[in-house]
């Protein structure tokens, strides 16, 4: 389950899915996706905690299509990746020394 589905859940166990993806989403967005649950069936006056795991599916694949948002590549460090995306990781050795660099300060709390 994703993390927005979790959210729906968890935040809104008793709001009706219509009025709480009118919370979390842009209002052409909200209604882009609640007329688009209506066609697929789905029941936008139920409340999110009561929907079942195929409705609440519907609700992720209605905001991803209302938002026009799609799904980037994902690219794993030690995996088969294109050059360009090699170049843009700094050496493993480096990952983290930004917060290992920084100037010690001592402070006495006496």
């Amino acid at each position: 389950m994703s993390a927005f589905q979790q959210h729906l859940r968890s935040e809104y166990p008793n709001t009706p899915i219509e009025e709480a993806l009118r919370q979390q989403l842009p209002a052409t967005e909200a209604d882009a996706t609640a007329s688009g649950l209506r066609t697929a069936g789905v029941d936008v006056s139920k409340p999110a905690g009561q929907m079942t795991p195929a409705e609440i599916e519907q609700i992720t694949k209605e905001c991803s299509g209302a938002s026009g948002s799609n799904s980037g590549e994902v690219f794993d460090r030690g995996e088969e990746s294109p050059e360009w995306v090699e170049s843009l990781w700094s050496p493993a050795s480096e990952a983290g020394s930004d917060s290992d660099s920084g100037s010690s300060v001592t402070s006495d709390n006496s």
